[in-house]
């Protein structure tokens, strides 16, 4: 439907420091992305003639501003995990 096959995007960290680092690890297990956006991710990527790790970033940071409020939740619940 996408054009991309299905797969599970997982956060990947050492057990012994999300172990060290419960907040990472709360703040890891509740990130939720909805699929529209990282098809639009992906979609931007695909389409570019270049695309450099500059750009990724800024995707990210306008990704962050515009679900600021989500974002903000997340870290909110990951603080209160320590």
């Amino acid at each position: 439907i996408f054009g991309w096959p299905v797969n599970d995007i997982r956060a990947v960290a050492n057990e012994d420091f999300l172990a060290d680092n419960p907040d990472v690890r709360a703040l890891l297990e509740q990130v939720r992305i909805p699929l529209a956006d990282i098809v639009a991710q992906n979609a931007a990527m695909a389409l570019a003639d270049e695309y450099s790790q500059d750009q990724v970033v800024q995707d990210a940071t306008d990704w962050i501003e515009a679900n600021r409020d989500t974002v903000d939740a997340w870290l909110e619940t990951a603080r209160e995990t320590n």
